[in-house]
């Protein structure tokens, strides 16, 4: 078919809805995901990971590694920085891969996380849905 030659199915790649980045206490780059799952077998129907990295970009490497599909920032809705990220100067660069890469979606909102982002990206109420909608 013409025009189709880069289709992916959605069952083959993972989605990130929340994008997340932080420092730890030693100052290395974490990474979080959160991506829905879309697999009538599967019970948990969200997948949230996190990787230590060097970059940004790099991490997309070890997420493709660790997740059930490729991964893929272009419905990305939620980018969450933690504290530790946001008090280093030129914080903004970490930001750099999303606008450079024409994969990614430009209009997801940065939130500043008041304390780590693995606090509120691995939450996991009982009785309400998460931040994204999907």
């Amino acid at each position: 078919m013409t025009g189709c030659f880069d289709q992916r199915n959605v069952e083959d790649v993972s989605l990130t809805l929340i994008l997340g980045i932080d420092l730890d206490p030693n100052d290395n780059l974490l990474v979080y995901i959160s991506s829905p799952v879309f697999n009538k077998e599967a019970k948990i129907k969200e997948e949230t990971t996190g990787v230590k990295s060097a970059t940004v970009r790099k991490a997309r490497d070890k997420f493709d590694a660790t997740v059930m599909a490729l991964t893929a920032g272009s419905k990305t809705q939620v980018i969450l920085v933690g504290k530790r990220l946001l008090k280093q100067k030129n914080w903004e660069i970490y930001l750099d891969p999303f606008y450079r890469d024409p994969k990614n979606t430009v209009t997801a909102r940065v939130v500043a996380v008041d304390g780590p982002v693995s606090d509120v990206i691995f939450y996991s109420p009982k009785d309400k849905p998460r931040l994204p909608i999907y």
